[in-house]
């Protein structure tokens, strides 16, 4: 019996020992944390600092970190500038720039090529989708910002409203997955997936958070850009349950930027820009992004970048 307890224990070592191994450290439960608001659902949580090594697989260890505020970076990369125009950029984890340091991450990058008149801040937060946006524009209006850009992927349209990855029951859960590799796949395997939104009911829930944040944009009077990171035809060619988002977009949204050709070109040369084992752009990909992204705000809204 003892030997068959001892055999058992080395067996679940070797196999943790062999998952810590291939896949990473999941810092993204500990960066997150929930909110009172339902229709927010989480933010970062202030004053953090975690080491990244992957989730789907091991990567080279970044640094995923938080201010006070629940930004990335928006005391501690520069100084908020009242003499600046101060733009916010919202958005998931591709925004936020999972798997890179904070000085390749894609708003800092943008706030490079923009120039020392403007001030780009990191809002991203790793899970975010998009009817949460309005909620995350309500809180952010406090700071003033001058301007919002919403990033869109293709990625936070499939759960319904009121949905969030964090809830009562993953209190114990994502820190468990985070320390033990061996939970972590036992609680996925058990866990039924969130529920997700027919393609006619996405369509209905995109145009009404639009026109949600187009009201919101005239209310607090504060510029709302909406900016298309996917493929033109996503919804027909990666992911058919979608609708055409970027019509739907490019139809209802006051203003907006299209940035498919340079997403695309990313897309087919994915091993020289993604990091391995992720779906995020390395740092590499992120800069060629954040050119075009730079280039398509210079040619269609000069007017509200320029001081």
């Amino acid at each position: 019996m003892l030997k068959m307890v001892l055999a058992l224990g080395a067996l679940v070592m070797s196999l943790e020992f062999a998952s810590r191994m291939m896949f990473g450290n999941y810092a993204q439960s500990a960066l997150v944390e929930r909110t009172v608001d339902p229709n927010l659902c989480m933010v970062l949580a202030p004053n953090q600092e975690l080491t990244y090594t992957g989730w789907y697989r091991k990567v080279p260890a970044t640094l995923m970190e938080s201010d006070e505020y629940g930004s990335r970076g928006f005391v501690k990369n520069i100084k908020y500038q009242k003499d600046a125009k101060n733009i916010f950029m919202i958005g998931d984890s591709f925004t936020y720039g999972q798997g890179v340091n904070i000085e390749d991450a894609l708003p800092t990058l943008v706030d490079a090529d923009l120039g020392d008149g403007v001030r780009v801040w990191n809002f991203g937060v790793p899970g975010r989708n998009f009817y949460q946006m309005p909620s995350e524009v309500q809180r952010l209006a406090a700071f003033n910002p001058d301007l919002i850009f919403v990033n869109l992927f293709i990625n936070d349209f499939h759960e319904p409203p009121g949905q969030c990855m964090l809830n009562t029951s993953t209190d114990w859960k994502l820190p468990l997955m985070r320390h033990c590799h061996l939970c972590r796949w036992g609680i996925l395997g058990l866990s039924s997936g969130p529920p997700v939104l027919s393609k006619s009911e996405m369509e209905i829930e995109v145009i009404r958070t639009i026109q949600q944040l187009n009201q919101q944009s005239h209310d607090l009077s504060i510029p709302i850009v909406f900016v298309l990171m996917m493929d033109h035809y996503a919804h027909r060619d990666f992911q058919p349950e979608l609708p055409a988002i970027h019509r739907i977009v490019q139809s209802h949204a006051v203003r907006w930027i299209d940035l498919e050709q340079v997403w695309t070109t990313l897309l087919l040369q994915e091993e020289s820009y993604q990091i391995p084992g992720e779906f995020h752009w390395n740092p590499a990909g992120n800069q060629i992004l954040a050119e075009a992204y730079s280039k398509s705000l210079r040619n269609h809204i000069p007017d509200l970048i320029s001081q």
